[in-house]
């Protein structure tokens, strides 16, 4: 976990948005559009998706929690080929 954190020590806020925020629960939102809605922390009300290769099932994803200072819910990308570490703050920017 500390890897991860590290990982995200530096990032920036980029442009892209999270799309939406939407009160579907997890299994309305996959059958509909694929994604989860983060239930939880920084993110939470923020439907997930990785900005690199777009993965966006709850599966996908290894959520880690960073402390407060940073303000971010921490995510890691488990598709084989991206395994991309991101954050989302509370106001739906990525951070990678």
């Amino acid at each position: 976990m500390d890897e991860r954190k590290d990982l995200l020590k530096n990032a920036r806020k980029i442009e892209r948005r999270v799309t939406g925020r939407q009160k579907l629960s997890d299994d309305q939102l996959e059958k509909v559009a694929g994604g989860f809605v983060e239930d939880d922390g920084w993110a939470a009300g923020w439907e997930i998706v990785c900005p690199r290769c777009g993965a966006d099932t709850k599966c996908s994803f290894n959520p880690f929690v960073l402390d407060n200072s940073v303000r971010l819910a921490g995510y890691e990308c488990l598709n084989p080929a991206c395994r991309c570490v991101f954050g989302v703050d509370s106001e739906g920017y990525y951070w990678c």
